[in-house]
């Protein structure tokens, strides 16, 4: 579904002034966005130069068929398991405003233009020195997307897919629960079971929304409430920046670490694990999105984030998924209760994607995929050298597969 929402824009001619309507342009299920040609060129593009330099970019859709990009030396940000990281998560080049898809640029040197869409896309890019780069476009998910808890973490399921009858687990708080056209959870909602210390798995996904500024707060916008009052910033943030109203962030307390946004319209991942204030201490969260560390037991310096419920934040509450006009839709939400918590690397395990290990020159990492077990290059994704494997035997002999 397309929502349109008018916005003004002022043109002042021969000291006359005209109002013309402009369009909010928001498409809510990924069978709209899939229409629009911008959201088939939108995404994630990583590459290299003929003598190996790996080179990754984000291009992000505008208004009026423009784009902005970043281009982020070493490739995208590395996610478990995926062979298309190498970003150093510091060094980007930002495009200047909105560019034609055909002439894109930075400051520091970088041009480039994109042909094709979707899978067929490519991103052809100058940088300096006249070094030549081709990038094809890849679409990326959570490592731990879909993942389910296994049976000792003695996990409460609060919401699962196309499963009406978990909408018992939830109540009104200015929308009444209900599934989406497609199966999923809306948002407005408060958990009818409460939760102190936890490590909770959700899902959500924003709509895509091209012609509204990142900086709006209008792009996707909705929030994952621990105990109704310290808020997760749900957002499209795909290519953006790090501040605390964005992905990632505890809002208004702490900017994400790196942006872990994926492009909008996939559902991203949030695996947060959660320990509440007692006494005059502060609560503190580690939380990743999309399979990356963005909060790292961080002191939450707030009884209350903006938006929260206002509860007592001595005692257990709900989680609450905001309603900020924003068509997002929630999916796979389970909790573990308690102190006696999962870790990441057994998270990791059981979603079948973990990463286990490197020589001391970095080069190299184990992987298990479900069955499959491989050692691949860190510099470009490829299996590794068969007289390096030695190296992991010893490992693979005390991990528990």
């Amino acid at each position: 579904m397309m929502n349109s929402m008018k916005k003004l824009r002022y043109i002042t001619t021969l000291g006359a002034v005209f109002v013309l309507p402009i369009y909010a342009q928001k498409y809510d299920t990924p069978t709209a966005a899939n229409n629009v040609e911008s959201f088939k060129k939108q995404g994630e593009y990583v590459g290299t130069a003929t003598d190996g330099t790996k080179l990754g970019a984000w291009l992000v859709a505008r208004s009026g068929s423009r784009y902005a990009v970043t281009f982020l030396p070493g490739g995208l940000l590395t996610l478990p398991n995926d062979p298309n990281g190498g970003w150093d998560e510091k060094t980007r080049y930002l495009s200047a405003g909105d560019q034609a898809i055909t002439a894109l640029s930075s400051p520091q040197g970088y041009t480039a233009s994109v042909t094709g869409s979707g899978e067929a896309a490519v991103m052809t890019v100058t940088g300096p020195g006249s070094k030549t780069y081709t990038l094809k476009r890849v679409e990326r998910k959570s490592p731990t997307l879909g993942l389910q808890p296994k049976a000792e973490w003695n996990a409460e399921t609060w919401f699962k897919e196309k499963d009406a009858a978990s909408l018992s687990n939830w109540r009104t708080d200015g929308s009444a629960p209900k599934l989406t056209e497609e199966g999923y959870l809306n948002y407005g909602i408060l958990s009818t079971k409460t939760h102190g210390a936890c490590y909770l798995h959700i899902e959500v996904r924003s709509p895509y929304c091209p012609n509204t500024d990142i900086l709006t707060q209008d792009r996707g916008n909705s929030g994952i409430y621990l105990r109704s009052i310290y808020e997760m910033q749900v957002y499209d943030s795909f290519g953006g920046g790090l501040e605390k109203n964005l992905a990632g962030a505890i809002y208004g307390v702490s900017a994400a670490s790196v942006n872990a946004a994926l492009p909008p319209m996939k559902f991203a991942t949030y695996d947060a694990w959660f320990t509440p204030k007692q006494g005059s201490t502060w609560p503190r969260i580690t939380f990743y999105l999309n399979g990356v560390r963005v909060q790292n037991n961080t002191e939450i310096t707030s009884d209350n984030t903006e938006g929260g419920k206002g509860t007592n934040p001595l005692v257990d509450g709900s989680l609450f998924l905001q309603n900020h006009g924003s068509n997002v839709t929630y999916n796979n939400i389970w909790i573990v209760k308690g102190t006696n918590l999962p870790t990441w690397q057994q998270v990791l395990e059981a979603s079948g994607s973990v990463s286990i290990g490197k020589t001391e020159s970095n080069k190299l990492r184990l992987t298990r995929n479900n069955s499959q077990i491989t050692i691949l290059n860190m510099i470009d994704g490829t299996p590794a050298p068969k007289q390096e494997m030695g190296k992991y035997y010893n490992i693979l002999g005390r991990i528990k597969w």
